[in-house]
Order: structure tokens, then C-alpha cells, then sequence
């Protein structure tokens, strides 16, 4: 995982200024394009897996989809961890990004739950 794997290993250097050294594309110049996609990708996903679980009743297929729900919650939270544990990525385009991606995530969830 792009979130997991990847972002999450740039504080692990000095001034989280990389670059990651399993993705040596990723420095803290290049970090917001990355956590941008990540954030996008998770609430977009989230909308995604309701639609395809519309008119679902069977227990047996419900449980997986909060599964999943789990983990793009689980990324959600350590994309937010990423900025508020690490002074160096604390940037107003981020901190937008954050917003608009929680935001919309949050929506959707309360609006199709």
C-alpha cells in the first residue's frame, strides 16, 4: 500500500526530507502529490464500495464490506498522523487536502450508511 508502505516511511528521515529509499521518487518536495492521491483514493473508495454493496441484504457480504470500511478508515487516520506527528509536512496545501478528503469521506459514509 501506497499509504502503508510508502509515505509513511519519509519521517523515518532526517526533516522527513527522503528520499524513500523502496520509492526514491517520494521526498518531502514530492510528499503532498503522494498523501494528495492517497487521501483522494481512500474517500473516493469508500463511495465506490457502497455503490457496489446497494440493495445487499445478506449478512454474508455486509461483513466484508466493513472490513474493508476498516482499513480505509485505518489509512484515513494514519494519513492524518502523518501531518500532525511530523512538523515538516504541516503545510496549508496538505492540511486542505485533509479537509477536503475527510470531509468528503465523512459524507459519504453518514449519507449511505
Amino acid at each position: 500500500h501506497l499509504s502503508r508502505d510508502v509515505i509513511s516511511e519519509l519521517p523515518h528521515y532526517p526533516r522527513c526530507k527522503g528520499p524513500v529509499e523502496t520509492f526514491p521518487t517520494l521526498t518531502l518536495q514530492s510528499f503532498s502529490c503522494y498523501f494528495t492521491v492517497v487521501l483522494e483514493g481512500v474517500a473516493r473508495e469508500v463511495n465506490v464500495l457502497f455503490d457496489s454493496m446497494a440493495g445487499v441484504d445478506c449478512p454474508k457480504q455486509v461483513g466484508p464490506a466493513f472490513d474493508v470500511i476498516s482499513v480505509l478508515v485505518d489509512i484515513m487516520g494514519q494519513c492524518f498522523d502523518l501531518t500532525k506527528d511530523n512538523p515538516p509536512l504541516v503545510k496549508s496545501a496538505l492540511l486542505l487536502s485533509q479537509l477536503k478528503s475527510g470531509t468528503t469521506f465523512l459524507r459519504t459514509f453518514i449519507t449511505r450508511v
